[in-house]
């Protein structure tokens, strides 16, 4: 007699009703809802924040952040192309949109005056409302800005290794030439006089006076990465691209102390009295230190800090956090509360499912050979594997000499796309960190939207890409059918001589011709009569994507007119007199004899250029660097962006990834569906 049934005996004495039974199958599963349940809480994300904090999820990754004194409007800027403002408690009051990613973005003490770089080459001045008051468009991207605490004056670094002063009404009252991009600014002061300090990507900060012109330089390790001042110019905070926190003093920048946070220090922070120093990481550290270097405390939290800011009083920060503005208010005992790290729960999952998949095709495999036709196949390739041993030992010479070749192919062709396919999955950042993330990484740029859109452009390239290849076709075919055989090299060489100007060279041309003011199209349009149809035509985003398209017009590759060209000798000339014979005419031969066996050059051709297409990056990068906005964006620019620019190389390997799948697909499909004429008859 069972427990169970015990329990139900002693039930029926009692007088009253028996309890219900419970099976064992039951019992386990209410067990296993139990336990599952109880890791599901201790597992899953908490936040330990005071009643004042908030934080606000953003469709894409936020670079910029900054508030004003009292902390009443926090504005960001964000990757897709948005500058959004919101009030004390988290709820977004205006948006304002530019023509390209927002790199950073600048609050007046009293809110009233917003400031804004980005990458459309455009610095903006908005006012409270989020309405523009002015923009100056400058000759590259801007990477940031800073404002004044009376909104008096703005300061602007940019790529082109320049930081620009404006006023309040927008007029540039200097320009300073630093070394290299100007990655960060900072300005203190105002009407009644102002300094500006600027960051660039050559490790150096400077300290610039009203004239504009350098009053100290300081080198640090590497690329400033994040820069904040205090309000008297006193004190200088700095952060750079490997892991150290600086501290410069303002009047001779000679570096006081400096610190390690162990990840590129991405943003900082210092309080007006310059007694609270905060630091936001690459791996999420957000540490703070008090005016001697020491650290107070260090909280970790979710994803990379992009950006920081604090408010007149320290007594919170804001936070750019990936995707993410949040409010981090400041504890009694000096710490901010900042939430807790996600739950790694799924990651963890990942990998046990990936285990157990392992285990159960090694099971598959051990017991598949305990089947007599499994066993068969198991002895027939064991026996393969001997033949192939042996044959490989009698041809050891041969082998022996290939050896450096298969080497160097697998360190330098093989091992980076095995090893890019593998860092998909995780987060990377070259000899500093590399963690096993699952498909995070692929999930996230599920929701990217200039991958999105470059897809959309990837399909107009490879479209148009097909269809260029009809002009070679008909060069070879008109340089084929030539009588004179002098005349036909001339000409040959004549188109294939095009092929010693180097690609970039090409490309640099039609910029040029693109130009708005001197470019051979506009001025083409303005002496036939056409001015009013002059564009912008890399500057627009209605035509920039076209303008690209058309760009090597009319189109004759050498590479292409060889093949087909190639193609049409080794066609024999008795089919081209049985076509005449037969009465067929210049257009029916071509169609019905030369294209049929011109299929085997037509199929490599279509392989190499969908490979070439997807593969597309020079031309973009040169002409509009994916711009205006997103309007000319591709996968392989954006693959470039998030490895080079945003440091982000995992994100960059899923990219990879997927267009090594994308490009294995059609390359598979071009092999099963176009068939030349030899293969159809085999």
């Amino acid at each position: 007699m069972t427990m169970w049934d015990l329990s139900i005996k002693r039930g029926e004495r009692g007088g009253g009703a028996p309890p219900p039974r419970i099976t064992t199958n039951q019992a386990g599963r209410r067990l296993l809802t139990g336990v599952v349940l109880v890791l599901l809480f201790m597992l899953s994300p908490t936040v330990a924040v005071a009643a004042d904090s908030w934080t606000a999820t953003a469709p894409a990754v936020v670079y910029g952040i900054a508030t004003n004194a009292d902390g009443s409007l926090v504005v960001s800027g964000r990757r897709d192309n948005m500058v959004v403002a919101y009030d004390a408690s988290g709820q977004e009051v205006w948006s304002f949109a530019t023509q390209g990613t927002v790199y950073d973005v600048s609050v007046s003490s009293d809110g009233q005056r917003i400031a804004v770089a980005s990458e459309d080459r455009h610095v903006y001045l908005l006012d409270g409302d989020g309405k523009e008051l002015w923009n100056y468009r400058g000759a590259q991207t801007f990477l940031s800005v800073s404002i004044t605490g009376d909104g008096a004056f703005v300061a602007a670094g940019s790529e082109d290794r320049t930081v620009s002063l404006f006023d309040s009404s927008g007029a540039l009252k200097w320009q300073y030439t630093a070394g290299d991009h100007v990655t960060q600014v900072a300005i203190y002061g105002g009407k009644k006089g102002y300094r500006v300090v600027a960051g660039s990507r050559d490790s150096r900060v400077a300290l610039l006076g009203s004239d504009g012109k350098a009053l100290w330089q300081t080198t640090l390790n590497y690329t400033v990465r994040g820069l904040s001042v205090t309000s008297n110019g006193a004190t200088v905070v700095a952060g750079d691209n490997r892991s150290t926190l600086y501290l410069l003093d303002g009047a001779s920048g000679a570096i006081t102390w400096q610190a390690a946070l162990g990840s590129p220090v991405n943003a900082v922070g210092v309080s007006k009295d310059g007694q609270t120093i905060v630091a936001g990481s690459d791996k999420g550290e957000f540490a703070v230190f008090d005016a001697k270097g020491d650290k107070t405390s260090s909280t970790q939290v979710g994803g990379s800090f992009n950006d920081l800011a604090l408010n007149g009083d320290a007594s919170f920060a804001v936070i750019a956090n990936n995707q993410q503005v949040a409010v981090y208010p400041r504890n009694s005992d000096g710490s901010f509360a900042a939430p807790k790290q996600a739950s790694k729960l799924w990651t963890y999952i990942g990998i046990a499912v990936a285990i157990v998949a392992v285990i159960v095709l090694i099971g598959f495999l051990f017991g598949l050979r305990k089947r007599p036709d499994g066993d068969r196949v198991w002895h027939g390739f064991v026996r393969e594997k001997r033949t192939l041993a042996h044959d490989v030992w009698k041809s050891r010479v041969s082998y022996l000499f290939l050896l450096p070749t298969i080497t160097l192919l697998l360190v330098f062709n093989y091992y980076p796309a095995i090893s890019g396919i593998i860092h998909a999955f995780t987060v990377w950042t070259p000899g500093i960190e590399t963690k096993w993330v699952g498909l995070d990484e692929f999930r996230e740029l599920s929701h990217n939207r200039y991958f999105w859109t470059g897809i959309g452009n990837l399909l107009i390239l490879i479209g148009t890409g097909f269809l260029k290849l009809l002009i070679p076709l008909i060069i070879a075919e008109m340089v084929f059918h030539l009588r004179n055989s002098k005349v036909q090299y001339a000409f040959r060489t004549l188109f294939v001589l095009q092929i010693i100007v180097p690609g970039v060279v090409g490309i640099l041309l039609w910029v040029n011709v693109y130009d708005p003011n001197i470019g051979l199209a506009n001025q083409v349009l303005r002496s036939i009569g056409l001015g009013n149809y002059t564009r912008f035509w890399l500057g627009d985003s209605s035509t920039a994507i076209w303008s690209i398209v058309f760009m090597g017009f009319p189109w004759v590759s050498a590479f292409a007119l060889l093949i087909f060209y190639g193609g049409l000798i080794s066609i024999p000339g008795e089919l081209f007199d049985a076509a005449a014979l037969d009465g067929a005419s210049t257009l029916r031969r071509i169609i019905n004899v030369d294209l049929p066996l011109l299929l085997g050059q037509i199929r490599l051709l279509l392989i190499l250029t969908f490979i070439a297409m997807v593969q597309e990056f020079s031309a973009v990068f040169l002409t509009t660097g994916g711009g205006p906005g997103s309007s000319t964006y591709v996968p392989s620019l954006e693959l470039y962006y998030q490895a080079v620019r945003f440091n982000n190389f995992g994100m960059a390997s899923a990219i990879g990834a997927v267009l090594f799948l994308v490009i294995l697909g059609g390359t598979i499909i071009n092999l099963r569906y176009v068939k030349s004429s030899v293969e159809y008859s085999t």
